[in-house]
C-alpha cells in the first residue's frame, strides 16, 4: 500500500479496497484454474489474466495533465533607473526628455514604463553623493527579465571600486527558442560627456601574476584620452611600489590618436608579494585625477625547486631520472649514490679515500626542510637511516612536502615495513604473516650493514638475485606486464589530477611492450582512505597495482612500483619516446611540488565596499582546482584587514566547478586609500595546505562637486552586464533624445508590440493515460494466450485434468 500511494497521489481507502477486491478475486480464479487444468497452466493463465485487465483496473487510477488555455493580454514592465543627483544638472533636461519619450514610446508599443529615480533608492543623493555602484546591483536583480534602461554620466561617489560581478550578463537579450538571429540586449545604458574636455585616464593594465627572482618584469599599460584638442603630447608613467618608484617612462599620444600604450620594465623584485602602484602623472587643464592610478599585486617566486635524490645503488632507471632533473633548470638538483655506507670504517683518513660517506645527518636534520621533493629510488630505508632520520622524513611528507617513491631490488625489505615509520604514510597495509623474510635480512649483509664474511654474493648480486619467499611485496626483475590506466573514482580522480596529464599519455603508456620488472603488489592491500590508483600493471588475467598517489598529513607521494621506466624512454614504437618519460616525470614533479605556476588555489579579484552608512565588506574571487573545496569550515582560516572573519559569516556564490566567490564583513572601517590584506590557509587531503594572499586599496569616497562625468565607467558596466551603451555626442540639442533608444525600445519589447502574453493553463484528470503507453499493447496480447492456455487440448488435442472418462492420461507438468 505504501508502494502504491507513493506511485499513484491519488491512492485512497477507498482504492485500497478495490486492489484488495481485484488481488482476491484473481486469487480464487487461480486457485479454481489450478484445480481443473493444473497448477502450470492454472497459474500461467491467471498472469494473462492479471496482464490484460491491468489496463482496466489502471484506469480507476487517472493521471492529472496541465491543459494550455488560450491567453490573455498584459503589458510589457520597462525599467528606467535615472540619475537625478548634483552631478547631472546639466543633463536634468536630456534625462527628463527620456523619460517622456519612453512614456510616449510605451504608449504606442504597448509597454509599462517603470520609471526609478537613484534618491529614491538612497538619501545620499540628498547629502550631494552619486551612490550609483550600491544602488545599480540591487535594482538589476528587481528588474528580473524585463528590458531596462539606465540614464547616467558614470560620476559615481567611489569610481575607483569595481562593479560587482554578480550584475555580469543582465543585460543580454533572452535566447529564443528556434531563433537564428542574434538577441537584442534588453539592457541600454546612456551616458553623458564630462563638462571638462581634458582627461587622460589608465585604461588597462596587463601585469603577469607570477615573476621570478633576478629577473625583470615587463608590463603592458593602456592609456586613453578626452581630449577637444587631440595633438601629439607625452605623458610620464611611474610604477611603484610601497612608495618607492621603480621605473618612469613617457607615453607617447599621436596626432588625433585618443588610445596609446606603453611597455614598462621595472627591476628584480624581492620573492614574496608586492601591491604595484601605476600612475599616470596629470597635464594641464585635468581635474578629474582619480582615475589616473591602478593598482596591481605580482607575485615573486624563487628561481629553482630544491630536490633531493636518494639511489640505492647506480642503475639505468636512476641514470634517465637524473638526466631528466638536471636537464631542467628550475630544480635544484642534490643527488646521491649510495656507494658507500654511513657507517664504514677504512682505517685511514677520508682525504685519502675517492668516496665520501653518505652525510645522512646533515640532510636529515638540517638540510631537509629546503627540500620540496624527495626522490627515493630503488632504496632500501632501514640500512641507511636510522628511525630518527626516518621520522623526520615522514614529518616532512606530512607537513606539506612531496615523496616520489620507485622501487627496485633494494626497495620495500621486510626491515622498511615492518619496523620503519614510513609505514604511517605507506599507501598499502601489510599482514603481519606477509612480511616473508626477517626484518633485518638485507640479503647477503648482516645486521649491521656489513658484508658477510661467508664468502656469499656480493650486495648488487645479493639483492637482485633474492629468492621470492612467496611473501609480501618482493620484487622480481624478470616479470613482464602490460600497462594499463587505472579507473579511479571521480572524487579520488579529483584528489590527484596528476592522472589527468597522465591519461594524455594513454596511447603511449598502454602501448609500451617491453615493461619488465615489477613488486608483487597483489599481496598487499591498497588503503581506501588517502589514496588513489593511477596506473595498472597486468600480469596476464591479473592486474598488479604500478603506481598510486597518497596525501599523506599535509603533503602528496607518488609510488612507482617499478624501476623500468627507463625502457619507456627507450622504445621507439609508435609515439613512445624519452619526450614521454620526460612528460610522465614532468606532470609527476608538478603535482608533488604544487608547482606555483599551477597553483591550486589563486585569490583574485579583491574589492572593499566602505559605505558611509553600511557596514565595510570585501569580497574575493577564488579559482583554481582548490577552490571547488572551499568551505566554511574549521579546516579554513579567512582573515581580512588582519582580523580573523567568522566561518558563519562568509557568503559562497559558485560560478563554476573551480572558481567561487566569496564575500564577507570586515572588522572596522577603512579610510580611503587605506590597504588591506587577505590571507587565506586551509587543509584538505586533495592538495594538503595551501596559503592564497591578496592585496587591496580601499576606494575612496568624492562628493558629485568633486568629480565629472565618467563615460569609461558607463563602459565597464555595460561591458559587464553586456547592454548595449549610447553615449550623447557633445553637440546634441538640450533636451534631446538620442535616436537609438527607439530602436532598443521596439526590440526589447519583442515581435508583439510590447504585448507579452503569458501562458495559463488548467488541470484535468486523464482516465485513459495507458492508451498512450506503448506498453499497453504488449499487456493486450496476453488476451489471446490466455484463450490458447486454457483451450490447449481443444486446439491441440488431449484431455481435461478432472476428465472422468481416462481415456487420455492428464498432460504431465513441466
Amino acid at each position: 500500500m505504501d508502494f502504491l500511494s507513493q506511485l499513484l497521489p491519488d491512492f485512497s481507502d477507498y482504492y485500497a479496497g478495490l486492489v484488495v477486491a481485484f488481488g482476491a478475486s484473481l486469487l480464487l480464479l487461480v486457485v479454481v484454474w489450478s484445480l481443473e487444468l493444473g497448477v502450470l497452466r492454472g497459474v500461467a493463465a491467471g498472469l494473462c489474466r492479471l496482464g490484460w485487465t491491468l489496463p482496466i483496473f489502471l484506469s480507476f487510477f487517472p493521471e492529472t495533465v496541465n491543459e494550455q488555455l488560450p491567453r490573455s493580454m498584459s503589458l510589457t514592465p520597462v525599467h528606467a533607473l535615472i540619475d537625478d543627483s548634483d552631478s547631472m544638472a546639466s543633463g536634468a533636461a536630456a534625462a527628463t526628455a527620456v523619460r517622456q519619450a519612453l512614456e510616449r514610446d510605451c504608449a504606442r508599443l504597448g509597454c509599462l514604463p517603470k520609471v526609478t529615480l537613484l534618491s529614491e533608492q538612497d538619501d545620499d543623493v540628498r547629502q550631494g553623493y552619486t551612490p550609483l555602484s550600491s544602488v545599480i546591483d540591487s535594482w538589476l536583480f528587481k528588474v528580473g527579465g524585463d528590458p531596462w534602461l539606465l540614464v547616467s554620466d558614470g560620476a559615481d561617489f567611489r569610481p575607483t571600486e569595481k562593479w560587482d560581478p554578480v550584475m555580469k550578463g543582465l543585460g543580454k537579450g533572452l535566447v529564443v527558442p528556434g531563433a537564428t538571429a542574434k538577441p537584442e540586449p534588453r539592457g541600454l545604458v546612456l551616458g553623458f560627456p564630462p563638462k571638462s574636455r581634458r582627461n587622460i585616464f589608465i585604461k588597462d593594465t596587463n601585469v603577469p601574476p607570477f615573476s621570478f627572482e633576478d629577473k625583470p618584469l615587463t608590463i603592458d599599460i593602456s592609456l586613453r584620452r578626452v581630449s577637444a584638442d587631440a595633438s601629439e603630447e607625452r605623458v610620464q608613467l611611474q610604477v611603484l611600489t610601497e612608495g618607492q618608484p621603480l621605473a618612469t617612462v613617457n607615453a607617447a599620444f599621436k596626432d588625433k590618436d585618443l588610445d596609446t600604450s606603453v611597455a614598462v620594465t621595472i627591476p628584480p623584485l624581492p620573492r614574496g608579494q608586492h601591491l604595484l602602484t601605476i600612475r599616470a602623472l596629470p597635464v594641464a587643464d585635468e581635474t578629474a585625477l582619480w582615475d589616473n592610478a591602478a593598482y596591481a599585486q605580482i607575485e615573486v617566486m624563487p628561481n629553482t625547486v630544491g630536490v633531493l635524490h636518494l639511489l640505492g645503488s647506480p642503475s639505468w632507471d636512476g641514470r634517465f631520472l637524473r638526466r631528466y632533473l638536471k636537464a631542467e633548470p628550475k630544480y635544484d638538483l642534490i643527488s646521491f649514490f649510495i656507494l658507500r655506507d654511513p657507517w664504514d670504517s677504512q682505517q685511514v683518513s677520508e682525504r685519502e679515500l675517492s668516496l665520501i660517506p653518505f652525510p645522512v645527518e646533515r640532510l636529515f636534520k638540517e638540510e631537509l626542510p629546503n627540500f620540496r621533493v624527495v626522490v627515493i629510488q630503488n632504496f632500501t630505508l632501514y640500512q641507511f637511516l636510522l628511525p630518527e632520520y626516518q621520522q623526520n622524513l615522514v614529518k616532512f611528507v606530512q607537513d606539506g612536502g612531496g615523496l616520489l617513491f620507485i622501487g627496485g631490488p633494494r626497495a620495500l625489505q621486510a626491515a622498511d615495513l615492518s619496523s620503519s615509520p614510513l609505514k604511517a604514510i605507506l599507501p598499502f597495509e601489510v599482514e603481519p604473516g606477509q612480511l616473508g623474510a626477517s626484518p633485518f635480512d638485507f640479503g647477503g649483509f648482516g645486521e649491521d650493514g656489513l658484508e658477510d664474511e661467508g664468502g656469499g654474493p656480493g650486495k648488487d648480486a645479493s639483492l637482485a638475485q633474492r629468492k621470492d619467499d612467496g611473501k609480501g611485496p618482493t620484487y622480481d626483475e624478470n616479470l613482464e606486464f602490460k600497462v594499463e590506466l587505472a579507473k579511479p573514482d571521480p572524487v579520488k580522480r579529483a584528489l590527484a589530477n596528476v592522472y589527468d596529464d597522465w591519461e594524455q599519455l594513454a596511447e603511449s603508456l598502454t602501448g609500451w611492450k617491453t615493461a619488465r620488472g615489477l613488486h608483487r603488489m597483489e599481496r598487499v592491500k591498497l588503503k581506501k582512505d588517502g589514496t588513489t590508483p593511477l596506473l595498472i600493471a597486468r600480469v596476464g588475467k591479473q592486474e598488479v597495482p604500478l603506481a598510486v598517489a597518497s596525501y599523506p598529513g599535509k603533503g602528496r607521494a607518488i609510488w612507482v612500483f617499478s624501476d623500468a621506466l627507463w625502457r619507456l624512454a627507450m622504445t621507439v614504437e609508435g609515439e613512445t619516446s624519452r619526450q614521454v618519460y620526460n612528460r610522465f616525470m614532468q606532470a609527476s614533479m608538478t603535482w608533488l611540488m604544487r608547482q606555483d605556476l599551477k597553483k591550486p588555489l589563486v585569490a583574485k579579484n579583491f574589492a572593499l565596499a566602505v559605505g558611509r552608512r553600511r557596514a565595510p565588506t570585501f569580497r574575493v574571487t577564488l579559482t583554481g582546482p582548490a577552490a571547488r573545496y572551499f568551505q566554511p569550515s574549521p579546516d579554513w582560516r579567512l582573515k581580512a584587514c588582519g582580523a580573523l572573519v567568522p566561518a558563519e559569516k562568509l557568503v559562497l556564490m559558485k560560478s563554476s566547478e573551480s572558481e567561487v566567490e566569496v564575500s564577507g564583513p570586515l572588522g572596522a572601517n577603512l579610510a580611503g586609500g587605506e590597504r588591506c590584506t587577505l590571507e587565506l590557509e586551509g587543509t584538505h587531503p586533495a592538495f594538503g595546505s595551501l596559503k592564497a594572499k591578496v592585496t587591496a586599496v580601499a576606494p575612496e569616497t568624492f562628493k558629485d562637486a568633486e568629480l565629472d562625468a565618467a563615460p569609461q565607467k558607463l563602459e565597464e558596466l555595460a561591458e559587464l552586464t553586456g547592454a548595449k551603451l549610447t553615449l550623447l555626442p557633445s553637440t546634441r540639442p538640450e533636451g534631446a533624445v538620442p535616436d537609438s533608444v527607439g530602436p532598443w525600445l521596439e526590440a526589447a519589447t519583442g515581435q508583439t508590440g510590447g504585448v507579452a502574453l503569458p501562458n495559463r493553463f488548467k488541470t484535468l484528470r486523464d482516465f485513459y493515460w495507458i492508451l498512450d503507453r506503448p506498453w499497453f499493447w504488449l499487456l493486450i496480447l496476453l488476451l489471446p494466450l490466455e484463450v490458447v492456455v486454457r483451450r490447449w487440448e481443444h486446439l491441440f488435442g488431449g484431455t481435461r485434468r478432472s476428465d472422468p472418462s481416462g481415456s487420455a492420461p492428464a498432460p504431465k507438468a513441466i
